[in-house]
């Protein structure tokens, strides 16, 4: 008799071969979801820096004093502005202050030298956005 099974290990097979599927489909589920939500934050910061780049490329090429360009910018700057992170903020609010320089003056002709400023705050803005994508692409789910 010694090549016979207890009546508990048929039970305890049977339970395990329920199981373990199960918590196998927990886990992938799990894993699926946070992928998905990943992506959907990705897609979202990307569309919204895209959005904020192209303003502010155009509002800085054709400023002028409370112009539509300004006010798509603005729009732009805020929408960006909720999924960014504090160093993609601080960048972003330093461009801010450069827009709003400009758009009081009314062109880069009449500030001597604003153009700098200008790109190398707009330069900054988009490597903290670049290096924040990467991030999240670098991401373990």
């Amino acid at each position: 008799m010694s090549g016979i099974l207890p009546w508990y290990a048929f039970v305890i097979i049977s339970v395990a071969g329920m199981v373990i599927p199960l918590f196998s489909k927990i886990f992938e589920n799990r894993h699926q979801r946070r992928l998905k939500t990943l992506e959907i934050i990705l897609n979202r910061k990307l569309d919204s820096y895209k959005d904020y780049i192209k303003s502010t490329a155009e509002f800085g090429y054709l400023a002028a004093k409370d112009s539509d360009e300004y006010n798509e910018y603005l729009k732009a700057y805020y929408t960006a502005k909720l999924v960014a992170p504090a160093e993609v903020k601080d960048a972003m609010e330093k461009v801010a202050f450069q827009a709003n320089a400009l758009r009081c003056a009314g062109s880069f002709e009449v500030i001597e030298g604003a153009d700098k400023p200008w790109q190398e705050a707009v330069d900054k803005a988009a490597e903290q956005m670049a290096k924040e994508i990467e991030k999240l692409t670098q991401q373990k789910v």
